[in-house]
């Protein structure tokens, strides 16, 4: 009777092994058959399992199953790349030998994304299907519109110094894969944008992935555009096709306080790119039809009247300066030579009497200057502008004061016209340290009145502007200033038709009588 039984039980033990043997076979032959590989195999009493297994998206997995768990299978150790095109449908689907819908155990799915860590996921799919979740994060199979799966991360920090601020992030296995992004409250702070950390507007961006390659339609504020990604690169281009200039200037909101009262039209697009490996950028913007309005506070005053600016005395202390008609120094328009206007055109502003206020050509160059030379080498701006800075801004070299001198010039130089554009202009600049306005220059370089400077003394004050403390310290005060500039405003106020090719050369070849400078 205990042999019989014994013999019952062996009977049973190798039908057991036979049925799980079989079973195991089915399970791989339908892993076969959806197009999964691994590289080996191995057997124990109570499971068997498959070594770097692969399937659609899961990489270098263990798929391992038991006899005593006849519909579930279990996936660890894997890997996703979402960043590479799978070739075969479907995700993580098990085998299974009966007795129910197939169920997938899913442990501590490592999923990357260009060779780089994003999760560690852990769930359970019933035929191919359900949610995996880790800290932050859920990846869902299959995903939204039939994707193959779509996974979201949330609350990731940008890994950028300059920008702070968590964004959401889909990364959405369909053919092709995408990424959609949604970034509700960055900021960005950087030395050449400006002092403070300028608030983003919402930022969206649905881009098509191609292996370390992405690209797509990307939305910040009202701006629109289209954003490509090169993760070989490490480099980001942008497009932003001509669009409503008020759309675009708007996103700087934050930091530039004249668009809270002003309103801007026209046009303007840009392409950029950067490398946030070693910080290389480019910039090209284009510019249509700008006109501003309201972003001038105090436009009757500068129409004509006593307004006050701010400027730096000598030691560079901030003081409040008195102009305009009736202030003392003020000149007029009749009472200051025309070869002084000529002058400034010629050395600061060849174009100003064509332009809007600004010149898309300058800035152009000066974007290129300061790309070659990364960093700030050159302004690019128009006699507007910098009347525009005088007034109201300061000497600092970030993006910000440029956007505002632009909105501030642009309607200087329309309200105001150009002959009050450059009769305020000479008054209120300096010429030297501490010689505000062009009584001041006038007197203290030549002892004359504004109104009786001839070409080549104009074009020595002309000449100072862009350094006045530096020009009356290595000119003025050695008595000899440079030629080179000097002869170069005169040809170019010949070239202008202010002056003939000959009176340009005799007045270079005229000597300047300086006052002597006190000892």
């Amino acid at each position: 009777m205990k042999k019989a039984l014994l013999g019952l039980v062996v009977l049973l033990v190798v039908a057991l092994v036979g049925l799980v043997e079989g079973a195991w076979f089915v399970v791989k032959m339908e892993c076969e058959q959806r197009g999964a590989t691994w590289t080996g195999s191995s057997w124990s009493p109570l499971s068997r399992s498959l070594q770097g297994f692969s399937y659609g998206p899961f990489t270098d997995a263990e798929l391992s199953w038991s006899p005593l768990e006849f519909t579930t299978a279990r996936l660890s150790g894997a890997q996703v790349e979402l960043l590479n095109r799978p070739e075969s449908g479907g995700a993580g689907e098990g085998g299974s030998a009966g007795g129910g819908p197939p169920r997938l155990i899913v442990q501590d799915l490592q999923v990357t994304a260009a060779g780089e860590p994003l999760v560690s996921l852990s769930g359970e799919l019933v035929e191919g299907q359900g949610e995996l979740s880790g800290e932050g994060a859920t990846l869902t199979l299959p995903g939204r519109a039939g994707a193959r799966a779509e996974l979201i991360l949330s609350g990731l920090e940008v890994p950028h110094e300059a920008i702070s601020g968590t964004v959401e992030l889909s990364l959405i296995l369909a053919d092709p894969p995408r990424a959609e992004l949604s970034a509700p409250g960055l900021s960005l702070k950087h030395e050449l944008l400006s002092k403070r950390a300028m608030r983003l507007p919402p930022l969206t961006a649905s881009l098509e992935l191609d292996g370390q390659r992405a690209s797509g339609p990307v939305q910040l504020g009202e701006i629109s555009g289209t954003l490509s990604l090169d993760l070989e690169q490490d480099r980001l281009a942008l497009s932003l096709p001509d669009q409503p200039a008020e759309h675009v200037i708007r996103v700087f909101e934050d930091i530039v306080p004249e668009l809270k009262w002003a309103h801007v039209d026209g046009t303007l697009g840009a392409e950029a790119s950067y490398g946030w490996a070693d910080g290389s950028w480019t910039l090209e913007p284009r510019m249509r039809d700008l006109r501003v309005d309201g972003a001038v506070r105090n436009l009757g005053e500068l129409r004509s009247g006593r307004f006050t600016y701010r400027a730096w005395d000598a030691d560079g202390e901030e003081v409040f300066r008195d102009s305009g008609e009736g202030s003392e120094g003020w000149v007029p328009w009749h009472e200051i030579s025309p070869h002084l206007f000529a002058a400034v055109v010629a050395a600061e502003d060849s174009a100003f009497h064509s332009h809007a206020g600004y010149s898309e050509a300058s800035i152009l160059a000066a974007i290129q200057a300061n790309q070659e030379a990364d960093g700030v080498v050159r302004g690019g701006s128009t006699i507007s502008q910098q009347l525009a800075k005088n007034l109201f801004l300061d000497g600092e070299r970030t993006l910000e004061r440029k956007l505002r001198e632009l909105l501030l010039a642009v309607e200087l130089d329309r309200a105001l016209g150009k002959r009050r554009v450059l009769e305020l202009y000479v008054n209120v600049v300096e010429w030297g340290p501490g010689f505000w306005g062009v009584q001041a220059a006038s007197e203290t370089y030549f002892l004359r009145q504004p109104k009786t400077l001839p070409p080549n003394e104009a074009a020595f004050l002309a000449a100072s502007l862009p350094d006045p403390k530096g020009t009356y310290t290595r000119w003025y005060l050695r008595g000899r200033a440079s030629s080179v500039r000097i002869d170069w405003i005169l040809e170019n106020m010949a070239n202008g038709g202010h002056l003939s090719a000959s009176e340009a050369r005799a007045q270079a070849n005229s000597p300047l009588r300086f006052v002597p400078p006190p000892k």
